[in-house]
């Protein structure tokens, strides 16, 4: 669906840079604010994370016309679970008084590399945007 397709190229991009906002605060300023904004506002933060996850979900269940059923948009899709993950995962951290080996690992693996993982997404975001019928994009 054509919606579907829309949004998982605007959460892409938009997580993205908010989750690269820290390495890319000092050419784009608003990025603080908006990542700010996230962090501050739960209820923003788990509707960002529940969208990403949905959309993520249909973007595999879903086929757009003329591509490849499933495999066409897998990167995006997997981009846009890679990211919810991303965010609850800074969120339970943040939340959370309980230690666990796992989760720690988890942290180090993703959320410290949050940055890399938001310009991937930006990428992915755009190559999607620009090359619609690609495939895996």
């Amino acid at each position: 669906m054509v919606q579907f397709y829309l949004l998982a190229v605007i959460l892409n991009i938009l997580g993205g840079l908010i989750l690269a906002a820290p390495l890319l605060q000092e050419k784009i300023p608003m990025l603080e604010k908006l990542h700010e904004g996230l962090r501050i506002n739960i209820a923003s933060r788990m509707v960002f994370i529940l969208l990403s996850l949905v959309v993520g979900i249909f973007k595999i269940l879903s086929v757009t016309k003329g591509d490849v059923a499933v495999v066409g948009d897998l990167l995006p899709a997997l981009s846009l679970l890679l990211m919810a993950g991303v965010f609850f995962l800074d969120y339970y951290k943040e939340q959370s008084e309980i230690g666990s080996s796992f989760i720690d690992k988890l942290q180090r693996i993703f959320v410290d590399n949050k940055s890399a993982i938001g310009i991937t997404l930006v990428v992915i975001g755009l190559l999607h945007f620009l090359f619609p019928r690609v495939l895996f994009l």
